[in-house]
């Protein structure tokens, strides 16, 4: 004979049960719920008193303790997997936010004052990866080429995006390196030099007017721009002119700590200023 037995709950028990229940509800999906099965144990006896003994009660317990293991269990490892996917799809890999945009890229955010063409792209792009790293060879900055080498990435370049005249400037000075590495190949970087040193220097004029005594850090920069550039061309006389003024433009400023560009700004004009070619006497400027 075989007997089905049920657990019998008294009204206490049943109570107790459910408050426990609501007190820490489980959320079990409609998949998981239409999944579980009522395990029945079957229980060979030949008397019905047979079923009542400590023989049958063993099998009972042992039962329903294999069967609220095993629902811990799987209840255990399906909150198991809910946290792994869910963790997986917030664990997105995000690319590091101070990564430098290549200037031989196209400009996805528009930095540049002003649109460039195909060939712009290719000078900004010189000038970045062969005229920066290579400036030492005509200005020595000594101890301080790392510094010099992080500024002119980290300062000048975004200044020189942000204004159209600076840009000219730094186009200029890509043109001016081509034309020195090789006139003969490159003679028609010649005509685009002038042009962008034309547009600098119209530029610069307008920014004088404007700007009165409040000069800003791209007229400045301008300024150093065109004295490179003369020095360059074996210009000597015009280069110190073009320093005198940026004297004077710092002087209008109140001294080198108010210049801009992260305070590197300043050492460019130093650089500038105090090369052998222009001789002593220029700790004015260097005067807080």
């Amino acid at each position: 004979m075989q007997v089905r037995r049920w657990k019998h709950m008294s009204g206490e028990s049943r109570a107790a049960s459910e408050s426990s229940t609501a007190a820490h509800p489980t959320p079990i999906s409609g998949m998981t719920r239409s999944r579980r099965r009522v395990a029945v144990q079957f229980i060979n006896a030949s008397h019905p008193r047979d079923v009542t003994s400590a023989e049958a009660k063993k099998k009972i317990r042992s039962h329903v303790a294999k069967d609220i293991h095993a629902s811990r269990h799987s209840r255990n490892r399906y909150d198991s997997q809910v946290e792994e996917r869910e963790s997986a799809e917030l664990k997105v890999p995000l690319p590091a936010p101070e990564c430098l945009l290549s200037s031989s890229r196209k400009d996805p955010f528009q930095s540049f004052a002003r649109p460039v063409t195909e060939m712009e792209h290719f000078l900004i792009d010189h000038y970045v990866t062969i005229v920066i790293p290579n400036a030492n060879s005509y200005c020595d900055h000594g101890d301080a080429e790392t510094l010099f080498l992080a500024g002119m990435r980290s300062h000048w370049l975004p200044l020189a995006f942000s204004d159209v005249g600076l840009l000219c400037g730094l186009l200029l000075a890509a043109c001016r390196h081509l034309l020195i590495a090789g006139p003969a190949v490159n003679k028609e970087y010649a005509g685009m030099a002038l042009l962008y040193k034309g547009e600098c220097i119209k530029s610069t004029n307008q920014a004088v007017v404007t700007e009165g005594t409040s000069v800003s850090d791209a007229t400045i920069g301008k300024a150093l721009i065109m004295s490179s550039d003369e020095f360059l061309c074996g210009n000597m006389e015009v280069s110190r002119l073009h320093a005198d003024a940026i004297i004077r433009m710092v002087s209008l400023k109140g001294g080198l700590r108010n210049l801009g560009a992260g305070g590197f700004l300043r050492s460019l004009v130093t650089w500038c200023v105090m090369h052998p070619m222009f001789g002593e006497g220029e700790s004015l400027i260097l005067e807080e």
